[in-house]
């Protein structure tokens, strides 16, 4: 049995912002099968990592956010907690 794995990610609805005007920024995602023979799958927990660098995040170091293991379903308007 496969996973699933976040793709179609955003930021206040849009995809690779250069910047976002709201100091609470709200994110999204879209659950993907790892396996496409894998049917109903869904979400039952999210962790979110903000890194200051792709090193940090490559060493799943979130220094500017880290949720820890969040219990939900949810994929849309996820407040962002982390620093600027």
């Amino acid at each position: 049995m496969g996973g699933l794995k976040p793709k179609d990610l955003r930021c206040e609805y849009r995809k690779d912002p250069l910047g976002i005007e709201v100091p609470g920024p709200r994110l999204s995602w879209v659950g993907e099968a790892t396996d496409p023979d894998d049917r109903g799958q869904r979400q039952t927990a999210y962790r979110i990592l903000v890194a200051s660098s792709r090193e940090n995040l490559d060493k799943d170091i979130g220094d500017l956010w880290d949720t820890g293991e969040v219990k939900s379903g949810e994929t849309i308007h996820i407040p962002y907690g982390g620093g600027p």
